[in-house]
This record gives C-alpha cells, structure tokens and sequence, in this order.
C-alpha cells in the first residue's frame, strides 16, 4: 500500500509539470498564430514572430523583428517589438526595447520622422478574453477584441526631417505623471457601441521655440445607437483642456440624440477661449500667412455670443425652429464656407 502511494505522488510530480508545460507550449503557439494572422491583416506581409521560452512558467513573451505597418499616408517602423502577456491575463503588454520609432509620411512634401522615448514607454491592450482563447475573424472589428487601448510614456521627442525644409523637433515633457492616450471600446447586445477617449500630455513644444507648448487634458465618451428609425450619436464631454503657454480652450455639455439623417441634435457643448488671437498666432505658427491669420480672427469674433477683451465664447447647439445646428451666432453651413476660405487663402500663401 505504501509502495503504491508513493508510487501515485511520484507519478504526478511528473505529470502536473509535463502537463503545464504542455498547456504553456500550446498557449504559446495559440497566442503566436492569433498574433501573425493580426499582423498580416493589417499589413498585408508577414513576419518572423518569434516566442521566447524565457517567459515559462507564467508569461508569453515574443519577439516580431523588424515590424513594419504602411498605407497611403504613412509607413511606422522599428527595430524590434517586445510582446509580453501573463498567462490567463487578458492583458498584452508591447515594448520598443530600442526605444526607437521611425515615421515617414506621405503627402505633398514627404517627411521622415524619428521618434525616441525614454525607457518607461509602452502599449496597454486589453483583450475582451485571453489571447490564446480568442479566434481571429476577418469579418470582425476592433471593438470585437479589444477592450482597452493605451499608449503611456514619460517624454518622447521627435526630429521631423521633411525633404524641402530644415530639421525640426517637437518633444514632451512630464510632470512625474505619464503622458498617455486611452481608448476604451465597449459593444452591447444590443448592438450599440461606445467609445470612451481619456488624452494627457503636460507639454508638448517644439524645440525650436521652447518657451511656447501645449498642454492636454479631455476626456469623453461617445456612443453610437443603432435605432429603427434612425442611427444615433451621443457625445459628452467630461473634461477638455487644451491649453497653452498664452491661451487656453475648455469646454462642457455634450450633443446628445444627434440624429444621422436629419442632422438634429439635443443639448449642446459650451465652449471658451482666453487670449484666442495668441491661440490664431500659435495655430499659426512661424508661417506667413497673414491674410489667412486675419480671416481667421475675423471668423472667431464673428461667431463669438460673448467677448470679454480677448476672450470669447459660444456654444454648438441645434435650434429645433430653425431645423439648423449653429456654432455660435453662424450656421454650421456659414461657419464651414468660411473655413473652407481661410484654408483656401492658407494655401495660397504657402504656394507664394
């Protein structure tokens, strides 16, 4: 009898260790296959995805070596990617282990951009079940995998080298606090779907004119309602800050109800600006564009309910007599006719 116990407790100290790193070796190629068929969705070339054995007995971890994803507008590369997911968690955790990111875009000028963090950077994405459990569909969208999507830093800087112009560098700052941009998806069984957008950076400036930068800090939620009649769109604001060293824009409320067809909407967003011709000079940058800046203003005070010196505010809202939105005193038809001018003048005077 005391033989065969013996003989049991031996057997599954060998077995429950053979049985685990079975499961592990399976996860690991489940995990491997969903992440391959991802990646050849997106771009449409493969790549050498590897999985590293460093990581049993509680973590994936896998390497794809030279990524690279393009479309028309841009190309976005790297050196290498790290892929790290512990086992059973619905969490994936992405590194850039050079802490390099290579940019090219592509439009009227083409400019390469070459992105540096420092060693505390990643992506957060949180799946709706664990990788090796997920089956990958062509037909699905994003909402159908991921949860939650964040991208958190603690200073970044960027040299954009266009061909026609000298080197540039945008950077951002932190206050011990990470910069990072959140989206989190959420599809019902209903059908309907919302969006959830949470965006913080203490300052991003450009290096050549250090003492002007901008400062961030929104988040909203949108939800999008498939009705019989008609499609629907909620949006509410929590909180939305864009501020800079001379000027700051806020805003609250939200549009609610918005119909799709008839483009009628409920409620309305409440929206400031202090100093907004500090606002027009940095939109403007160090570019002459004048006549377009002059525009600009002119449309600013135009559609401005309230002017306090340099400060302004208005609200977009829907009136239901009128069956037209508004942005401010001017219909949203006047408002983007005028745009549509300023930007026609900004082109104009880039070609001089």
């Amino acid at each position: 009898m005391r033989r065969i116990f013996i003989y049991i407790i031996t057997s599954l100290l060998l077995f429950i260790p053979a049985a685990y790193s079975g499961f592990w070796y399976f996860s690991a190629c489940k995990t491997k296959d969903l992440l391959a068929e991802a990646i050849l969705y997106i771009n449409d070339e493969k790549f050498d995805v590897s999985y590293d054995f460093s990581g049993f007995p509680f973590n994936l971890i896998f390497h794809v070596t030279n990524p690279k994803f393009s479309n028309e507008q841009l190309t976005i590369s790297s050196k290498a990617l790290l892929i790290k997911n512990k086992l059973f968690d619905k969490s994936v955790y992405i590194y850039i282990p050079s802490n390099e990111i290579s940019i090219t875009v592509y439009g009227n000028e083409r400019e390469n951009i070459k992105c540096h963090t420092n060693n505390n950077n990643y992506f957060v994405i949180k799946l709706n079940d664990s990788p090796s459990s997920l089956r990958f569909n062509r037909n699905s969208t994003i909402i159908d995998y991921v949860d939650t999507l964040r991208y958190e830093d603690y200073g970044l800087k960027c040299d954009v080298l266009p061909d026609s112009k000298n080197q540039q560098s945008v950077m951002t700052e932190v206050n011990g606090k990470s910069n990072y941009i959140q989206f989190h998806f959420n599809k019902e069984l209903n059908g309907n779907a919302k969006l959830g957008f949470d965006w913080y950076t203490y300052k991003y400036k450009s290096t050549a004119s250090p003492e002007s930068y901008l400062s961030i800090d929104t988040k909203f939620d949108l939800e999008f309602i498939n009705h019989i009649s008609a499609s629907r769109v909620n949006f509410n604001i929590e909180k939305f800050l864009i501020q800079g060293n001379n000027f700051s824009l806020t805003a609250d409320g939200g549009v609610n109800n918005y119909n799709l067809v008839t483009s009628s909407f409920k409620d309305k967003v409440n929206i400031a600006i202090s100093n907004y011709k500090e606002l027009i000079s940095f939109m403007n940058g160090e570019r002459n564009h004048s006549r377009a800046s002059d525009a600009f203003e002119k449309l600013m005070s135009s559609l401005s309910e309230r002017t306090t010196d340099d400060c302004i505010q208005f609200s977009i809202k829907y009136d239901d007599n009128l069956g037209s939105s508004f942005i401010g005193k001017l219909s949203t038809t006047d408002f983007m006719s005028q745009l549509d001018k300023i930007t026609q003048l900004t082109k104009n005077e880039n070609s001089n």
